[in-house]
């Protein structure tokens, strides 16, 4: 916290003297305030102080010294961003990260600037901005590397890998990560290292590649206990439950969701312990376990909720949509798909949004109202195509082949498979082309195509054996079978 500093009296009055003295007094109780409530989990009720504060500050501005005007501007800015970023409200937060760059326009900390003008840069790519998001995003590394800050550097990597990742560029993805890792082990950052180990894991898995995947994420793990970071720790075993539940080893994958809830719940981590109850929740779905599956996914929405979390609540409305889809309970399904979709578009999640109408497809299409299902899918096709995700493309792509299958219209659900594979295959996404067969083998022999579905869950078991031979001859002789 900036030192605060009291505007000089002159010869005013002493009742205006006391009325000056309070604005400082005001200000550093409000600020107070405003971060007790924000680390104790109670967000919103921070923005709330935070914007009482804002109003005070502008009222007196006129009457204090520029520099604690300044300064106290900065400091709630900083706060109120914050909070808005701990509940993944990006319009908001974008909105006041403009403001604080506005008070670091004629500032040399360009460290500051260079890490503002990142996260800036991330929201204004999530809300479809891309020229403006890439003017953003080339500004911090040329900031970092100019004042040789090692670590900054490290974080600059680390956050551009999410831009690569998000669009399916994971080849770019792997060597941003790559670098920073390589300056983290150089220069002894061991508190940075096992974040670019865990990123790299979560990045192998989605490339089906899981020995590759899993050793990294152990290596995480091991750092992370070593220097005592307990939250990291949970970070770690909750990477590696969902990789468990990717290779079918649902035991293994539960042991290590548990052990993630467990630290959640001790060191007092309300998004970590949501995320928890969120995972456990579709591990058991997984297992046929639907009570228990709603039981996590309704504490996992109970909790995004308490701490004012939209995108994740956005994101469980939509497991607990695809939960009551799988029980055949459609209306419900529809419901919650429909409350996810709701808060995507009030937080500008476009990536969210587009499968937010891919799942409201699925549920048109299984209910047998193909062209509402094909409206879905084509406006999630046009903002994933905006927004330039090549992973969500080819899950549209998947989602229409299905739909033109079951009507019958094969040299569409040819063509669109297709597209589907070449986008799978430029991304070296192995893991997703076996799930495309596997998921169109199913459709085929519910449409009564058995050639056709017997077809698809060969090369989808041919896929699997090869990226994870166990597990893949699990998942496909049963849908085989």
């Amino acid at each position: 916290m900036h030192e605060l500093r009291y505007t000089r009296l002159y010869r005013a009055p002493a009742t205006k003297r006391i009325k000056m003295v309070e604005v400082p007094f005001i200000i550093a109780v409000s600020y107070t305030v405003a971060n007790f409530l924000l680390k104790t989990g109670r967000v919103t009720q921070a923005i709330v102080v935070c914007k009482e504060y804002l109003i005070v500050l502008h009222s007196k501005a006129l009457t204090m010294d520029r520099s604690l005007a300044k300064n106290s501007l900065r400091n709630i800015y900083i706060t109120i961003t914050t909070a808005y970023k701990v509940i993944n409200d990006h319009a908001s937060e974008a909105k006041y990260l403009r403001e604080l760059l506005h008070l670091y326009q004629d500032s040399n900390e360009r460290v500051e600037k260079g890490s503002l003008h990142f996260r800036l840069a991330k929201i204004l790519h999530t809300q479809n901005k891309l020229e403006e998001a890439k003017a953003f995003y080339g500004l911090p590394v040329n900031i970092m590397e100019k004042n040789g800050d090692k670590q900054g550097e490290v974080r600059c990597y680390e956050n551009l890998r999410v831009r690569y990742y998000s669009i399916g560029e994971y080849d770019k993805c792997r060597k941003h990560l790559e670098k920073a890792l390589a300056l983290s082990i150089t220069n002894g950052y061991r508190q940075l290292e096992p974040i670019s180990y865990g990123n790299l894991g979560v990045l192998f898995q989605s490339l089906g590649k899981y020995d590759k995947a899993r050793e990294y994420q152990e290596k995480a793990l091991t750092i992370r206990k070593e220097i005592g970071n307990k939250e990291g720790e949970a970070t770690s075993y909750g990477n590696l439950g969902t990789l468990f539940k990717s290779l079918g080893k649902y035991e293994r994958a539960r042991e290590y969701q548990e052990k993630a809830l467990t630290i959640t719940k001790e060191i007092g981590d309300k998004d970590g312990e949501a995320t928890s109850y969120g995972n456990l929740g579709t591990l058991f779905q997984s297992l046929g376990k639907y009570d228990k599956a709603r039981e996590y996914q309704e504490k996992a929405l109970t909790m995004r909720k308490e701490i004012g979390d939209k995108k994740g609540g956005a994101e469980t409305h939509g497991n607990l949509g695809t939960l009551f889809e799988s029980l055949g309970k459609y209306d419900k399904a529809r419901e919650y798909q429909e409350k996810a979709l709701t808060i995507r578009k009030e937080i500008g999640d476009k990536e969210g949004e587009a499968a937010s109408y891919r799942d409201l497809g699925a549920i048109c299409r299984n209910l047998g109202e193909f062209g509402e299902a094909e409206r879905y899918f084509e406006d999630a096709l046009q903002i994933a195509k905006r927004i330039n995700s090549r992973v969500e493309m080819a899950m549209i792509y998947g989602s229409l082949t299905g739909l033109f299958l079951l009507e019958g219209k094969y040299p569409r659900a040819d063509n669109y498979l297709d597209k589907a594979r070449a986008i799978r295959m430029e991304l070296g996404d192995r893991h997703g082309e076996a799930g495309d067969h596997q998921l169109l083998g199913c459709i085929s022999y519910q449409s009564g195509l058995y050639d056709k579905a017997q077809e698809y869950l060969k090369k989808s078991l041919t896929i699997f054996t090869e990226i994870s031979p166990k597990s893949g001859e699990a998942i496909s002789y049963a849908s085989l079978a």
